[in-house]
């Protein structure tokens, strides 16, 4: 089985609506890219930082500068994919502090079993999460060649170099309604920050967090 494994912390939004760079806005008292390095660094030593200025921001990342400046996702993706070493990657979205390490363990454990180049969740509603899925080396030059085209639709990418599908559902062992969300929002941040204050009261009643 392959075990040398990257992390990536896709950390280069603005977040205009959140009056900073998201990498940086708390939640729970520990800035967005803190709870992405504490998901990942349970997976791997090795972690990146796609950060697009390429400027260190959290300890233990290397940060990584972006090769196609203001491409997105897409752009930050082909730029620490190009610095990895490791045919296998987890990628992980710093606005997503509610994905699992179960959920990406089961992610590369199918990436290892389907030898797709890209292995992602899809949601109950059926939308593709590309956002924290496994990234294999090979998915280089499709990106390369769809960044250099100015197609940046990530999904799309995907879909012509192949990919596996998991769907998280009802039913799934890592299935929660809140794995996928998102931060883009002061509101959305408000109720993310209840959230974490509902987990934090289970834990110490002696309950797992849903």
């Amino acid at each position: 089985m392959e075990k040398a494994v990257t992390g990536i912390i896709l950390g280069g939004g603005e977040g205009r609506r959140m009056g900073m760079r998201k990498p940086g806005v708390l939640l729970n008292g520990k800035p967005l890219i803190g709870h992405a390095y504490d998901i990942l660094s349970q997976m791997t030593d090795t972690l990146l930082l796609s950060n697009g200025n390429g400027q260190p921001e959290w300890e233990g990342t290397l940060p990584v500068g972006d090769i196609f400046p203001g491409c997105g996702p897409a752009g930050g993706i082909y730029s620490a994919l190009s610095q990895s070493r490791s045919d296998l990657n987890v990628l992980l979205s710093c606005d997503m502090p509610f994905v699992t390490v179960e959920l990406l363990q089961v992610l590369l454990d199918e990436a290892v079993r389907s030898d797709a180049a890209v292995t992602l969740p899809v949601d109950e509603k059926g939308f593709p999460q590309p956002l924290c899925a496994i990234y294999r080396k090979r998915f280089l030059p499709f990106l390369e060649t769809a960044l250099s085209e100015k197609k940046l639709k990530l999904v799309r990418i995907i879909e012509a170099a192949g990919s596996r599908e998991e769907l998280i559902a009802p039913g799934h062992p890592c299935y929660s309604p809140w794995l996928f969300r998102n931060i883009n929002t002061p509101e959305e941040l408000r109720e993310a920050e209840q959230r974490f204050r509902e987990q934090n009261i289970k834990g110490s009643a002696g309950h797992s967090p849903a």
